[in-house]
């Protein structure tokens, strides 16, 4: 039972993220609450990124992709081990995204780059094992844009390209 409340905090703070962006003071005690039981280890890290990441399939708004990438920042630099886990969620998951249609592809491609952008800036620097993983779950979900619409490769590109800068 007790996870279930844990899972409903996660639930709603991405349902209030995707459906109702503009509740800003909501979404943000929601973030709190659960970076909070993240840290207490009530929520599992994995689930934070497997839920957060399942949400670039359902994120219409770029205020939505915001709350979401501002989710994962607070994530990165409140739990040290949440970059790996989604690293390695993302590395699962990119065979569905690549599968999935472009704008999921390039909203989880965004995602990707708040956690590595949070590990190129922690102290431990770049040198983490699961980095690579990450890079190549990037490459895939960068490759399926080829085909897409102009717009979306050139989002796709750009986000990449904003952290070589």
């Amino acid at each position: 039972m007790a996870t279930e409340q844990h899972e409903d905090v996660l639930r709603s703070l991405l349902d209030a993220a995707v459906l109702r962006p503009s509740h800003a003071v909501f979404i943000q005690s929601y973030q709190h609450e659960v970076i909070e039981k993240s840290k207490r280890g009530e929520l599992p890290l994995k689930r934070l990124a497997s839920q957060t990441l399942a949400e670039a399939s359902r994120s219409q708004y770029r205020s939505s992709e915001r709350h979401l990438r501002a989710l994962l920042a607070e994530a990165c630099a409140q739990l040290p081990a949440f970059p790996e886990t989604f690293a390695r969620v993302l590395s699962v998951r990119s065979a569905g995204l690549v599968a999935s249609f472009a704008s999921a592809r390039v909203v989880a491609l965004h995602l990707s780059c708040v956690v590595l952008d949070a590990a190129l800036q922690a102290a431990e620097g770049p040198a983490q094992a699961w980095l690579p993983e990450l890079l190549a779950a990037q490459s895939r979900l960068l490759e399926a844009t080829v085909d897409d619409a102009p717009r979306s490769q050139q989002q796709a590109r750009a986000a990449l390209l904003k952290l070589l800068k």
